[in-house]
């Protein structure tokens, strides 16, 4: 089976973009789409992953670390009682 790298990329940004861009919706939270653009792109990349041989074990721990990358470069540092309010 043939996986190519930046259709990997593209599709899985552009469904990073969707996600983020209705989490806002969802929050309330006016951010700017070039924000959401930069997350999403992180959000590619970290999909380029999978082809680096390291163990389960470190993948998790810098799978985490991306996620929440992708969520501070998107909407900033937000407060658990910001998001409790809604």
């Amino acid at each position: 089976m043939k996986v190519y790298i930046e259709t990997l990329f593209l599709f899985n940004a552009y469904i990073d973009f969707i996600c983020l861009y209705i989490l806002s919706i969802i929050l309330k939270v006016k951010i700017d789409k070039k924000k959401i653009l930069i997350s999403s792109l992180i959000g590619g990349i970290s999909s380029l992953l999978l082809f680096l041989k390291i163990s389960l074990f470190k993948f998790l721990i810098l799978q985490i670390f991306i996620s929440y990358l992708i969520v501070v470069v998107a909407f900033g540092q937000i407060l658990p009682k910001s998001i409790l309010d809604i």
